[in-house]
């Protein structure tokens, strides 16, 4: 009986100890959310805001799959100020100036911030030529004042704030076929796009939203006349803010 009981109680100290160390969790790692702006140029000095999750708690950032001669300096680190965020997002911001040899190649970098409780998976950011570049202007919320683009360039630009709309415009010939793809949500970006597409007189000829397994929206048009177009890129919740930048490629 005895042997039973020392058995049991071996057996209930070993069951007490698992369920222990089950209940045990770990401090939580932090977890950048999205970069503003979700792309840097090479050769130039970029400030760039960090949102997420215990970034104030940074100990050190570092870049990955970056070219030798880059630099990430810290320059601030704090609660996110402001009006109140959604929950995805954080409410933690880490600033910092990154700056690539101009020698850096098109693609991406990588940011992983560390604490005292771990790494934060790597957060990607856009590297691009500066040529290939473009920045929204405002005011560019209807046809009236719409911004001009063209084929080959990136705009950059920022649903700032809830019901922002922000309409570009082109040129086109009967038969072009013109692409605008929207680069935000796979980087981080809180954006859920829509595109719409409308001809010189107003006329709605296409709409996209998601594409497959992302928020970000693809419109491809045939164009059916010589004339004026313009694209509308909203959010389809009709949120806004600075943590919902956008990518913009205009190709034809």
């Amino acid at each position: 009986m005895n042997s039973c009981n020392k058995m049991m109680r071996s057996f209930c100290y070993t069951v007490l100890i698992g369920t222990l160390l089950q209940e045990k969790k770990e401090p939580p790692k932090p977890r950048i959310v999205v970069a503003v702006p979700l792309g840097v140029t090479p050769g130039e000095p970029s400030a760039v805001a960090l949102w997420g999750f215990l970034l104030d708690k940074a100990a050190t950032v570092r870049l990955e799959k970056a070219p030798e001669g880059s630099e990430i300096v810290v320059k601030s680190k704090g609660a996110a100020s402001g009006p109140k965020q959604p929950e995805e997002l954080g409410n933690t911001v880490l600033h910092v100036e990154l700056k690539l040899p101009v020698t850096a190649p098109e693609g991406t970098v990588e940011i992983v911030v560390s604490t005292e409780a771990g790494e934060s998976p790597a957060h990607t950011i856009v590297v691009g030529a500066k040529e290939k570049r473009a920045a929204e202007r405002e005011p560019n919320g209807a046809f009236a004042t719409s911004q001009p683009i063209e084929p080959g360039r990136t705009v950059e630009g920022t649903i700032g704030q809830p019901l922002d709309v922000d309409v570009y415009r082109f040129d086109g010939r009967a038969g072009e076929t013109w692409t605008f793809e929207v680069t935000a949500h796979r980087l981080g970006s809180l954006v859920d796009a829509i595109l719409m597409l409308h001809d010189g007189r107003g006329r709605l000829l296409r709409v996209e939203d998601d594409g497959p397994s992302t928020r970000d929206a693809t419109l491809r048009h045939k164009l059916p006349a010589d004339g004026t177009y313009y694209l509308s890129l909203l959010d389809a919740l009709n949120r806004g803010g600075p943590a919902f930048p956008y990518r913009l490629s205009v190709t034809k």
